[in-house]
């Protein structure tokens, strides 16, 4: 006997062999509502999105090289003072960022850049090493970038601001 929502909706004898098999094939293809509604709802979703236009529509190609710069200079910061990579990889707009700087910023190009701000890295991971408290680290993080990273461009909001600030979703 299969019971699906509720409701009786197949019976046959074990020793019906195609019986037997149309009831388990029943049985392992069932898809309650809410789960078969809710991928219908992912398949819309997919299908609607590529018609609507960009999230923030203000932003121009300076910003986003802005935001590369400040990503690539921040992703060993955010590892060692969070001891964790996690932020990098669960933040859409810092996925997507990473996604686009693995396809130039590799090999020699990478070593030679990072090895230029070495000592900064040096010195800011010394002094969140010992910080222990969460509370602190973000707030150690948050000077770290009002006040190293506005030196080097005042005018462009952080990769912080950019990864924080709630952006709209722009609907044609």
């Amino acid at each position: 006997m299969l019971i699906q929502g509720g409701d009786e909706t197949m019976r046959c004898p074990m020793s019906n062999e195609d019986a037997l098999h149309r009831l388990l094939t029943a049985f392992f293809d069932y898809e309650r509502p809410e789960v078969r509604d809710f991928r219908e709802a992912v398949e819309l979703f997919k299908q609607d999105i590529p018609s609507r236009e960009s999230i923030n529509q203000g932003i121009t190609g300076e910003d986003v090289r802005e935001m590369i710069i400040q990503h690539i200079l921040t992703e060993d910061i955010f590892n060692t003072i969070f001891d964790e990579n996690q932020f990098h990889r669960e933040n859409n707009i810092a996925r997507e960022l990473e996604a686009v700087i693995l396809t130039f910023f590799t090999g020699s190009l990478r070593r030679a850049t990072l090895l230029g701000v070495k000592h900064y890295y040096d010195v800011i991971n010394a002094a969140a090493s010992r910080i222990a408290d969460h509370h602190e680290k973000q707030k150690f993080l948050k000077v770290v970038y009002e006040t190293f990273y506005k030196s080097y461009n005042p005018k462009a909001p952080t990769v912080w601001e950019s990864y924080t600030r709630p952006m709209k979703l722009c609907v044609s």
